[in-house]
């Protein structure tokens, strides 16, 4: 049985967390978490080359509220003049959810990063775990749990939250990763997923944990 920790306080501006897991799939080392509150171009990147888009070969999800399922890995952070919409994919009331992307890997996984908008106050709140899985999702690691970033209640806005690790990977032998995602403690409705970006540990000859060509609006 696991215990889920929720931040039941007010806006989060900035926040760093760290966390060291010896799991067989992830990095013996610390994992830090970078969360960011703002209009599109203030929080990106969202990267239109990253392993989510070059090397996929399924995704599931939770149908969502709004949108596809295909808005959540396609490089679109769907805003329009520097603000974000409802959104391509949100999981709106509709959480607790899950969202299953399987590899063409084996990769290192160098980088990970969420982002969440939308053209009201209440559905940018990020609250996630985050799994890796080296045999196609047959059984899963857990890689981090407690992602958790409360956005502002201003319209347009959105937040990103991203990992990375001191090694510069943040697991290894990974070919599927899943995301369990929460209503946040203190948030009105689930996150409006605009974006998940996963990048490969440098030197492993794929899209690496560097901004790609950033893409905002449609």
């Amino acid at each position: 049985m696991t215990t889920r920790n929720r931040i039941t306080n007010g806006l989060m501006v900035a926040v760093v967390a760290m966390a060291c897991f010896a799991l067989a799939t992830s990095a013996n080392a610390a994992i830090t978490q970078t969360d960011a509150i703002g209009f599109p171009s203030a929080i990106g990147p969202i990267a239109n080359d990253d392993l989510l888009q070059s090397s996929i070969t399924s995704v599931t999800a939770t149908t969502p509220q709004y949108g596809s399922v295909a808005g959540l890995n396609d490089g679109n952070g769907d805003d329009s003049s520097d603000k974000f919409g409802y959104g391509e994919y949100s999981l709106g009331v509709n959480v607790p959810a899950t969202a299953v992307f399987v590899l063409t890997g084996p990769f290192n996984i160098g980088e990970i990063r969420v982002t969440a908008g939308s053209a009201d106050g209440v559905r940018k709140s990020q609250d996630w775990d985050v799994y890796t899985s080296s045999n196609g999702g047959s059984t899963w690691d857990v890689l981090r749990m407690d992602n958790i970033l409360l956005g502002s209640a201003v319209n347009g806005e959105g937040t990103t939250i991203t990992l990375t690790d001191t090694t510069g990977t943040l697991a290894s032998n990974v070919n599927a990763i899943k995301f369990d995602i929460f209503k946040a403690v203190g948030a009105t409705y689930g996150p409006n997923i605009q974006e998940i970006d996963v990048f490969e540990a440098t030197g492993g000859g794929g899209p690496a944990a560097t901004p790609g060509t950033l893409i905002y609006g449609k």
